[in-house]
């Protein structure tokens, strides 16, 4: 079985060891609602994949981008207050703000590409 583009982002996203945030189902259920795309309850990087593949056009996939760089943002703040609350666990919310803004600056980097 051959994988897409898509199905490589999602599998990513969905890993927090490499995304640096947790997307839960419910949070997938929530982004094809506000996206309107179709998705079936399922393991979370069939879901995202599957999110991806049902949007419409490029309009449609901008817009879940955003949302997905959103949802990252809000990870990365809540680090960013987690670790000035409890300056001793600092350097551990270092690494996860680092894989946040790396996720970040993917979804970007996409969201340019498809504006071209």
């Amino acid at each position: 079985m051959s994988t897409s583009a898509f199905d490589e982002l999602a599998a990513r996203l969905a890993a927090p060891a490499k995304s640096g945030a947790y997307l839960t189902r419910n949070e997938l259920l929530v982004l094809a609602r506000l996206t309107e795309g179709s998705l079936r309850y399922n393991e979370r990087k069939r879901m995202l994949a599957d999110l991806f593949k049902s949007v419409a056009d490029a309009q449609g996939l901008l817009v879940l981008l955003e949302r997905l760089a959103g949802f990252w943002t809000s990870q990365l703040a809540r680090y960013e207050e987690l670790a000035a609350e409890f300056p001793a666990s600092a350097p551990f919310f270092a690494e996860w703000q680092a894989k946040a803004r790396a996720t970040l600056a993917s979804l970007a980097k996409i969201r340019d590409e498809i504006r071209l």
